[in-house]
Formats: C-alpha cells, sequence, structure tokens
C-alpha cells in the first residue's frame, strides 16, 4: 500500500475515533437539575444549562453562564455535595409509599431519587422540590409512621377557633398530623403552630377525626356511599350522593346535629322521620325515586339473597359490569392513580408549584448573616446560609434548624389588606416575601421601598395591623401618599380621605358627574363602569383620545 494511502487511512481512523469519543462523552453527560443558579443563588431554570466535568448544570441567565464557566470550581461549591451526584439510595418511593425500583430514579438537585414506576418518576420531574424533602424525610421510618406519611390530607372543619373560641377564618390554617385546622387570626396560628398539642386537648378525641359510622344519608334515608363523606367538626359523616353532600357543606351545624339525633332512633323511627321530609331532588342521587319507596319494600326481598341483583326478575335492566381488572391491578395501590405506570396520560395541570425564597437575613444553623449566595431549597422554599458547611448541616437534618426559624420554615400570609407602605387597598398580585412572612404592597414603588428596609416594614406591618381603621388612617395621614407615580395613592391619601361624608354617599361624585368636583377627586374615581376594567386608565396612561374609549 502506497505510504499516502497508508496515511489517508491513519487519519480518517484518528477522526472517526474522535468523534466516537465526543459522541460517548455526550451520550454520558448527566443532569444535575440544580434547583437554584449556582451564581445567583436565583431560581435555576431549564432553558439557561452549562456543563463541567461530565454534569449539566441550570443557571438563571446566559451571563451567568459564562461567569460559571470563567472559574467553575469556585461556583461548584454552592451547590449540593459540591456539584456531585449523590445517589439518595432511598427504598420507598416518595410518591407512592411503595417500595421504590433501583432502576427507576430521578436525579434532583443532585440527588438520585429512586421511584416506583415510570409514573411515580413523571410526579418526581414535575413537583421535584417537595418530593426530593419528603424522600429524605421518610428515610428510616417505620411500617406505621410510613402509613401516617401517606395518609391524605383531611380538614377538621372547626367552626370556632381553638385558640381564642372566636369564629375561624378559612384564610388562617395550619396542619398536624395530616389534620387542617381554621383559626381566627395570624396570631391565633402561631400560638397553635409552637404549642399544637396544648390546643388539640380542648377538642373532642384530641383533635383527631372520628367516624360517625352512620349507614343511611342524613338527607335522602338512604343507604350511603362509603366513598362519599363530609367532616364536619371532626366528625365525619357519610352521604348517599354528591347532592346531599353539597347540602351538609352548606348547613354543617344543621346535619351534625341531625345525624346525631336520627343515630339514636330505631329503624322505624328513621323511617318514619324520612317519609316526612321526602327523597333527594338531586338528578345523581340514588334516591331520586324516592327513599320512602324503597324503604316500603317487600319484606321478601329483603331476605332474598337474588335482591339487587341481575339475577332477580324484578330487577330494572342493571348497567353492564366493567371489564376485569388484570391480577396485578388488582392489588396495585396505584391502580387508578396518577403514579400508575399504566394510567393514560394525565391532563396537565393548571398550574405547577412555584419555588419562592424565604429571605432570611440569619443563618438557622448558625445564627450568623446570611450569604445570599449560598442556599438550598426545602419543601418549594430557598432557605440562606452563611457557609456550605452550614447549609451541610441543613439538608441532612431539616427539621432540626427549621424548628429555629418562625412557624417552623413555612411561608405565612399576612393577611394585610392595607400597603405598609402608603396605606392604600393592596394589589393581591404584588407582595414581597422576608423572613417567611409575605406582605401585600399596593404597587410596585412600594414595593421596590419595602425591599430596600424589610426589618422596618415587617415591624410596621405587624404593628399596624392591630390597630384600628381609625387609627391606621392617623398614622398615614403624618406619612403622607406614595410618591410612585404608578401606585394607587399618588392623588393623596389625606384628600381622599378628607372627602366630606355627603360626597362619600352622592351618586354623581360616585360617577364622576359631580361638577364641583376637586379634579384629584374626579382623576381617583372612573367616568364610567368600563374605566375601572381599562388597563390605559389603571396604569395612568390614558389621554382620553383612543377611539375604542366609552367614556
Amino acid at each position: 500500500m502506497p505510504l499516502t494511502a497508508l496515511k489517508s487511512c491513519l487519519l480518517a481512523f484518528m477522526v472517526a475515533s474522535l468523534a466516537f469519543a465526543v459522541e460517548t462523552a455526550s451520550s454520558n453527560m448527566v443532569a444535575f437539575n440544580n434547583l437554584v443558579c449556582p451564581v445567583s443563588g436565583a431560581p435555576a431554570k431549564t432553558a439557561h444549562m452549562g456543563a463541567y466535568n461530565g454534569v449539566i448544570y441550570r443557571f438563571c441567565c446566559a451571563e451567568h453562564i459564562a461567569e460559571f464557566q470563567k472559574n467553575p470550581q469556585r461556583y461548584v461549591t454552592n451547590l449540593p455535595n459540591q456539584g456531585v451526584i449523590v445517589d439518595l439510595a432511598n427504598e420507598i418511593c416518595p410518591v407512592s409509599g411503595q417500595p421504590a425500583q433501583k432502576a427507576v430514579f430521578v436525579v434532583i438537585n443532585g440527588y438520585k431519587v429512586h421511584a416506583k414506576c415510570a409514573g411515580s418518576s413523571a410526579m418526581l420531574r414535575r413537583f421535584p422540590a417537595p418530593y426530593l424533602a419528603k424522600a429524605r424525610r421518610i428515610q428510616g421510618m417505620t411500617p406505621e409512621q410510613l402509613k401516617k406519611e401517606f395518609a391524605p390530607l383531611v380538614s377538621y372543619n372547626n367552626a370556632l377557633c381553638l385558640v381564642t373560641g372566636k369564629p375561624a377564618d378559612m384564610r388562617f390554617r395550619a396542619s398536624h398530623s395530616n389534620i387542617v385546622y381554621k383559626f381566627s387570626s395570624l396570631e391565633a396560628c402561631y400560638a397553635f403552630t409552637n404549642a399544637p398539642m396544648t390546643y388539640l386537648s380542648k377538642l373532642p378525641n384530641k383533635g383527631q377525626i372520628t367516624d360517625m359510622g352512620n349507614e343511611f344519608c342524613p338527607d335522602a334515608g338512604d343507604q350511603v356511599d362509603k366513598k362519599l363523606s363530609v367532616v364536619v367538626e371532626g366528625t365525619r359523616i357519610y352521604v348517599g350522593c354528591k347532592g346531599c353532600a353539597m347540602k351538609v357543606m352548606k348547613d354543617p351545624q344543621g346535619y351534625l346535629t341531625r345525624v346525631k339525633k336520627l343515630m339514636a332512633m330505631t329503624p322505624e323511627e328513621r323511617k318514619a322521620d324520612f317519609a316526612k321530609k321526602g327523597p333527594c331532588k338531586s338528578s345523581t342521587c340514588p334516591s331520586k325515586a324516592g327513599g320512602a319507596e324503597k324503604a316500603a319494600a317487600s319484606s321478601a326481598c329483603a331476605t332474598c339473597p337474588n335482591a339487587g341483583k341481575e339475577a332477580c326478575e324484578n330487577a330494572p335492566n342493571a348497567a353492564p359490569a366493567p371489564a376485569p381488572a388484570k391480577s396485578e391491578c388488582a392489588t396495585c395501590p396505584n391502580a387508578g392513580k396518577e403514579s400508575c405506570e399504566n394510567a393514560p396520560a394525565a391532563a396537565p395541570a393548571k398550574e405547577a408549584l412555584h419555588i419562592v425564597a424565604y429571605n432570611n437575613s440569619r443563618c438557622p444553623v448558625t445564627g450568623q448573616p446570611t450569604d445570599q449566595r449560598i442556599v438550598t431549597v426545602h419543601d418549594n422554599i430557598v432557605y440562606k446560609f452563611n457557609s456550605t458547611d452550614a447549609r451541610a448541616a441543613f439538608e441532612k437534618e431539616p427539621a432540626t434548624y427549621l424548628s429555629k426559624l418562625p412557624n417552623n420554615g413555612q411561608i405565612i400570609d399576612m393577611g394585610n389588606e392595607f400597603c405598609p407602605v402608603a396605606g392604600d387597598p393592596v394589589d393581591k398580585k404584588l407582595s414581597v416575601i422576608v423572613e417567611g412572612k409575605r406582605i401585600y404592597v399596593g404597587c410596585d414603588g412600594c414595593k421596590t421601598k419595602l425591599l430596600k428596609d424589610p426589618q422596618t416594614y415587617i415591624a410596621r406591618v405587624e404593628t399596624l395591623i392591630v390597630m384600628t381603621p381609625a387609627q391606621r388612617k392617623a398614622e398615614f395621614a403624618k406619612l403622607g401618599p406614595c410618591e410612585n407615580s404608578t401606585g394607587p395613592s399618588t392623588a393623596g391619601n389625606a384628600a381622599k380621605e378628607a372627602a366630606s361624608s355627603p360626597c362619600a354617599t352622592c351618586p354623581s361624585a360616585a360617577k364622576g358627574e359631580c361638577s364641583s368636583a376637586k379634579p384629584e377627586a374626579a382623576a381617583a374615581t372612573p367616568a364610567k363602569a368600563a374605566c375601572a376594567t381599562c388597563p390605559a386608565y389603571a396604569n395612568g396612561s390614558c389621554d382620553g383620545n383612543n377611539p375604542n374609549c366609552k367614556k
């Protein structure tokens, strides 16, 4: 073979080997799936990814990818396990609570989390942060603890606050042992969270859900569907159909009293009571034909083994029986659920969970000022630390250190209806989380102010929230209106609040048709209802020349 041909063959072989090596390296790349950017500590995005040492990392923006590549050794230390993927080796699937398969796993924030099946792994990808936290939390649990852990949340539906005894408000809720309780205020929530058993002991059965065990629907008198129930004051009441369930939810106390009364009756007395009341009017209720008619069935039917079956010669045409499920499906706890690997593709979620920052100023491990570059995610909440060692300690035992944060490290809603900066009604779409407390504001300008001095505004909103409306009005009158041009208080709180009482109730003033109204008052009130929904009017860019304007 000529020398030139030999060189060409060797060159072609080297090129092919190099291409194979590159292809093999790319195919062996594995995603770290970090939840926060290693450069900024902000939530990471799948749209911005970069690789280092065969591992793909996520970033918050393209600029931080370039910054990372300049000095990767510096930034990988901000990631869990120094940027190295670690096998969590969990034996229990955090989605289904069943034994996990070693071959089925998803890498979340640098941890290889094993699942039961493909359906469960899909749920891990959909909600990574909470399931990673759950996988770590359930490690080492006993079978009894696992059973309790995977029990679904249920609402106690208490009418009165456990702490104050006042009417409970749906906005203020807290859970304990998979049961959700309602409270009258944020302060009551705090008190319960700090000492739950103190207040649970005041409830029947120490706040646990009790089963009424009724075999009859309290609304229609029919046999109940054991899959349909309503919990009222911690008592589970069974009903016959969804229509009856809705009735019970509309008048829970009335039906709780009724079912207790009916439980004390004899079957004959209950029959007479329901005969007076009449059947359920719901189209889907099995008692549509009337509870009295079914109750009056002959005694021969009551003892007949074919009663209610296809073999009964008097039975109406029954619906065809469903096809028998596969033998493995019959015993599978995931049958018919999203976590079933054989289930049809589920409809996309309306809204995915979002990662939020707790914005703690002090490290929960050391108590020292935090570094915004050193963060981790637990249960979809980002926490800051002062060192990588502190973060590692937290990730090993999160519950130990979360207890040192307010409300055990959970985000709580201050529920303020007034802006702490300007005193105006808040925009519920605008909020700031500081030290785990969500505070609502009136405009972007107020949001910026709050972020510049968060500790002052936390103390301020906690002071203002316990004031009467008159006291808050006097407090904001001293401060003056918001200086932001887009803020709803730009026209001046003092001017708006100083309006005379006749103007406040005058229909002409409300419509903006008052000839003697002040210019700022007219600007503050839309001329017609159409203006109230106009985006140009809302952001102050309306010049009155819009051809679509309905003023």
